[in-house]
């Protein structure tokens, strides 16, 4: 086995760390990071499933592009329940539509589930990446306390990494830049070894997830 074949399995099941964490801390750990557990177990089912079509001949582009859209609602609830603001924000109901749309479109009208759903990512990566900025500002101006033990900064942290190069790579595909395939081979070399250290901050942030309040009560 090649080294960059060997890394990009240790890549794709690095979440397996995080994901166990998010099994064994769930019951106990605030239900705003919910959508972000789920988003671990989803993101190591779709490897899963990526395995098994790659290995039974079929198109793994079908799981992908279904997990793509999974993955962009469950980020979407996940940004939604950290929106600091008191007043009803639509932004996110809004966006979720624009989103479920514009994957509809590209994936059933002008092409096909098989083929890779570029301007979708390109829309999807390019939120978070802006919705990571706005929630590291937003920790950064009120945390008091040590922001590498703080969990929503270090997933957005992580956010902000994967996703603004995954919007790179997800441009060139869609505009159809014309360069050499060993350019997208390094590009997604790249996108390896970012995956696989974001996957352990994941597994990092984990840990740190505020558990739920515990209320007593005083008896006289």
């Amino acid at each position: 086995m090649s080294f960059s074949l060997a890394l990009g399995l240790v890549s794709a099941y690095s979440l397996t760390l995080a994901a166990i964490i998010a099994v064994v801390k769930y019951k106990g750990l605030l239900k705003t990071y919910r959508p972000f557990l789920y988003f671990i177990w989803a993101g190591l089912a779709n490897e899963l499933a990526t395995e098994l079509m790659a290995y039974n001949g079929r198109a793994i582009s079908i799981n992908n592009n279904i997990y793509v859209m999974v993955e962009s609602l469950l980020l979407l609830w996940l940004f939604k329940n950290w929106n600091p603001k008191t007043k009803r924000d639509y932004r996110f109901e809004i966006l979720a539509v624009v989103f479920v749309t514009t994957w509809v479109l590209e994936s059933f009208v002008f092409r096909s589930l098989k083929e890779s759903s570029s301007y979708f990512r390109v829309l999807y990566t390019l939120s978070f990446v802006f919705f990571s900025i706005d929630t590291i500002n937003y920790v950064i101006m009120t945390e008091r306390k040590s922001l590498f033990q703080n969990a929503k900064f270090i997933i957005a942290a992580g956010f902000l990494v994967y996703f603004s190069f995954k919007a790179l790579i997800e441009i060139f595909f869609a505009i159809k830049l014309n360069v050499t395939d060993s350019f997208y081979n390094s590009l997604f070399n790249i996108l390896v070894i970012i995956n696989l250290l974001v996957n352990l901050i994941y597994a990092l942030a984990t840990l740190w997830i505020p558990s739920k309040r515990k209320f007593t009560l005083a008896y006289l």
